[in-house]
Order: structure tokens, then C-alpha cells, then sequence
């Protein structure tokens, strides 16, 4: 949810990508004034399996480890600040650097 004048809560947001598939990898685009390319294997995004959570179903990687490695490296140790932006190992290009 946002915030409304730093006391309520507003209106659910949702950030929605679309993913296009280039040969063995997905590709989407973050950002709006410096926009960020990112990519996955294809792998984890075609290869799914179903996990209940609060009495409802959702579809997940298979090999959603394998996934969250890919993108956040030790993903089971917390970070404090961490920035989609720049830190995301799915990162392939950004307005202000060349290739990871």
C-alpha cells in the first residue's frame, strides 16, 4: 500500500513486468527516468510448481532456489539495505553503467 500524507494507508499498489523471452532468457525493464534491463534464465520461469500459501495456490519456480540465487547470490542471509536498482544480480544494463 502507499501512504497518504504519512498516516493513512492508500491504495494496493502492484508493479506489473512484462517479460519477453530472447532465446534462452526473459528480459523486462525497471525503472521510468533510468531504466534498468534485467534477465532470467528461462528455466526458472517455464519450469513451475504449485505451493499453497494462506488457503490459496500459487505458481512458483520449481527451482526457486535456484532462482533466488540468480538473483539476490545468498539470498538466505537478510540484507538491510538493498537497492533493485543496482544490487539485483539479474541486472544486464542500466542508463548509467555498461554491462554487469
Amino acid at each position: 500500500r502507499n501512504f497518504v500524507r504519512f498516516l493513512g494507508k492508500g491504495k494496493i499498489l502492484l508493479d506489473i513486468f512484462i517479460k519477453k523471452k530472447v532465446e534462452n532468457d526473459y528480459y523486462w525493464v525497471v525503472g521510468v527516468k533510468s531504466v534498468v534491463l534485467k534477465s532470467s534464465p528461462a528455466i526458472y520461469l517455464e519450469e513451475q510448481t504449485q505451493i499453497e500459501f494462506n488457503g490459496k495456490k500459487y505458481f512458483i519456480p520449481a527451482d526457486y532456489k535456484g532462482y533466488l540465487k540468480h538473483r539476490y547470490k545468498d539470498w538466505e542471509t537478510p540484507v538491510k539495505v538493498w537497492n533493485f536498482k543496482k544490487d539485483d544480480n539479474a541486472i544486464v544494463k542500466d542508463s548509467l553503467k555498461e554491462s554487469k
